[in-house]
């Protein structure tokens, strides 16, 4: 850029930077997450900044940032997408669970590989197997589990473990009230269990890699990380 040009970009992004944040935001984020985490912090962060409005969908599909006009996403892992930047508010760590009612009738399993008899609550990937798997002191195990009870998010599967019906895999996060309480058990704490084949790394705010960055949301990536990051 010429000179003149350089100067009055400049100017421009520091007017921006001392702006009142305002306008709209758009943000996605996964359903169950996006429900327990996310929705709740917004009055505060909306009587913070009264000039903004903000639309939050709760969708555990993938959006595309730039083609769906989106300013920023929570999700779980890293992007591929070099155009987007990402943020980390905290790292993945999935359990093993079931009901102290389940484990009554129908016994503790001692190793992964007895999964494959019991009944368990899986995501919906739309394939024909679902593998979950387990590491403990540099061994892996794989295990194919099935059961009468799928859904795409996390929070269907909650219920019906909590009701009973079987065994499932949560992020710590979701589960870690029920734990507490007593409403459900870790199961095979020794393994550290997973759904993906390789660990996700944690759920991330995304956001498009723009050379001078919003105020409104800058100021929304602030409060969440100040609220959320761990």
């Amino acid at each position: 850029l010429p000179v003149f040009e350089q100067i009055d970009e400049l100017n421009d992004m520091a007017r921006q930077q001392h702006a009142e944040p305002r306008g709209l935001l758009r943000v996605s984020a996964f359903e169950t997450y996006g429900r327990l985490h996310i929705a709740p912090l917004l009055p505060e962060f909306l009587r913070r900044y009264p000039q903004l409005q903000l639309c939050l969908e709760l969708d555990n599909r993938k959006v595309d940032l730039l083609r769906e006009n989106y300013d920023l996403c929570v999700r779980n892992g890293v992007p591929q997408d070099s155009s987007l930047r990402a943020r980390r508010l905290l790292p993945m760590d999935f359990v093993l669970v079931a009901s102290p009612a389940y484990l009554a009738e129908h016994g503790m399993p001692q190793k992964p590989q007895e999964l494959a008899a019991h009944n368990c609550l899986v995501l919906d990937r739309r394939r024909q197997q679902t593998w979950w798997h387990f590491q403990r002191n540099g061994e892996a195990q794989r295990v194919a589990v099935a059961g009468n009870l799928l859904a795409p998010g996390g929070e269907v599967l909650l219920q019906g473990a909590k009701a009973g019906l079987g065994f499932t895999i949560l992020g710590r996060w979701m589960v870690q009230h029920e734990l507490q309480t007593g409403g459900l058990q870790q199961v095979l704490p020794d393994w550290r269990a997973d759904v993906y084949e390789e660990n996700t790394g944690g759920i991330y705010l995304l956001y498009k890699d723009e050379r001078y960055q919003r105020p409104a949301l800058r100021a929304l990536i602030d409060f969440l990380v100040e609220h959320l990051a761990v």
